[in-house]
């Protein structure tokens, strides 16, 4: 989880945004296929995840529209599923 985090914070702030994300998801594979996994987000699905709904869920403390590597962490942490194993290297 923090070596998909650390791929979606390019600029290593510490935390991310919608932005930061949304190029993420576009870019690298390893990210797509881990949010993708874990939101069921689907193209073909009538009800498919917003980026408001992962940042909503995941930012449950703060609400200042940015995702620290703490909370990405500790959400997915509860929320893991077995079988995934992110690769560590950069893209």
């Amino acid at each position: 989880m923090r070596a998909v985090f650390h791929r979606i914070d390019t600029q290593h702030t510490g935390e991310v945004d919608a932005r930061d994300l949304t190029l993420a998801l576009r870019r690298d594979p390893v990210v797509a296929t881990f949010m993708h996994e874990r939101f069921k987000i689907q193209e073909d699905d009538d009800e498919y995840v917003t980026l408001q709904h992962i940042f909503t869920t995941i930012d449950t403390k703060h609400k200042e529209g940015t995702i620290k590597e703490a909370e990405f962490e500790g959400y997915f942490f509860v929320h893991a599923k077995t079988g995934f194993s992110p690769q560590t290297s950069s893209h």
